[in-house]
């Protein structure tokens, strides 16, 4: 098979819908929010009910929101705020490795670095050994079949590779 070229671009609001579906819907810490969330909806109703001390439950609450903000706003602002500042560049998906070339550098990268795959509705997301992911917005592709080329090169290459609607 050949190889799957992509110039890369990140397009306002791609990166922000990836990374909101993988923390919602795809990564354990939805699983944790939950959790966390319902914990504190409770805590904060009895104590709100049945408290002599209203300042306990403002304390949820805020306990709440420091939550929210570690585990689901910062991440997104951080991916959000790489992406800006990185210009995007050419990436080529060969059957060997993987190639990066942007302005201020050239790349090549083997399919072993990459532990996971995701297809994600606006994105491929793919993890690296530290866990960071590396997304490439299905926008950035010329045609529907590009996109599928890139999944069934994905689907070889990668061991853990999830598709999610």
């Amino acid at each position: 098979m050949d190889t799957v070229e992509v110039r890369i671009t990140y397009p306002p609001g791609e990166i922000s819908r990836a990374i909101s579906f993988f923390t919602l819907r795809v990564s354990r810490i939805r699983n944790f929010l939950i959790l966390t969330y319902s914990i504190l909806f409770v805590a904060l109703a009895l104590t709100a009910l049945y408290s002599r001390y209203p300042l306990l439950a403002l304390i949820f609450l805020a306990a709440g929101l420091v939550i929210h903000y570690i585990y689901y706003i910062r991440p997104i602002g951080r991916y959000k705020s790489y992406c800006r500042k990185d210009k995007g560049g050419v990436c080529r998906f060969g059957e060997e490795n993987v190639q990066i070339i942007t302005e201020t550098m050239q790349s090549t990268i083997s399919w072993a670095m990459y532990k996971k795959g995701y297809d994600v509705p606006s994105a491929f997301l793919l993890a690296d050994e530290s866990g960071i992911l590396h997304i490439f917005p299905k926008s950035c592709f010329a045609n529907g079949l590009e996109v599928g080329r890139f999944c069934a090169l994905l689907a070889r290459k990668i061991t853990v590779f999830e598709t999610w609607r």
